[in-house]
């Protein structure tokens, strides 16, 4: 079982498709955007049902193997592991907070809209952008205008994120569970 550590062989297999889903997701609908101010991507969802499915270890993972396959599958300038690392985070934090509120049976709007604020705000717009600002993407702007030139998106991000998890919280991940054991 899970609880002890080891994996069954759907649970492996699950994970692997989870793995392919958002490196798939990553390359086709991987930078969405709306005008130049909003850009967007849907690759969240698999790794968001990775974290609540099987907790943060195996969410973090699918983040970050996701995300090193994509980046090679379809390379758009440098590798960075800097935003592999923010992409095990994301799948980590997806894991703390719905795969421990699923176990405990918290299914709170408030609770999903404040995590996916959450982890829009600490790291899209704080921790991504020092990193982008730290490697020289952001040009001579200060921090602070760089924060304000993604707000707006990571704003849009963390209502998509809240509808599609609340959607999937309410409706499918019971079910997706269900599916995994």
């Amino acid at each position: 079982s899970l609880m002890k550590g080891k994996l069954t062989v759907k649970q492996l297999c699950t994970i692997a498709m989870l793995i392919a889903l958002t490196a798939v997701l990553s390359c086709i609908a991987g930078n969405l955007r709306i005008g130049n101010a909003v850009k967007f991507s849907v690759s969240f969802v698999s790794v968001y049902v990775s974290g609540a499915l099987f907790g943060p270890v195996w969410g973090g993972f699918v983040g970050a193997a996701a995300d090193v396959i994509s980046h090679f599958a379809n390379p758009v300038g440098a590798y960075l592991w800097q935003l592999t690392l923010i992409e095990l985070v994301y799948g980590a934090l997806y894991g703390v907070f719905f795969w421990r509120s699923r176990r405990k049976k918290i299914k709170t709007p408030a609770l999903s809209v404040l995590l996916c604020v959450l982890i829009q705000l600490l790291i899209n717009v704080f921790l991504k952008t020092y990193i982008l600002k730290d490697l020289g993407f952001m040009g001579d702007l200060s921090f602070a205008a760089c924060i304000l030139t993604r707000l707006l998106s990571c704003l849009f991000m963390a209502a998509l994120q809240f509808v599609t998890v609340y959607v999937i919280e309410k409706r499918y991940i019971d079910k997706f569970y269900e599916l995994s054991r």
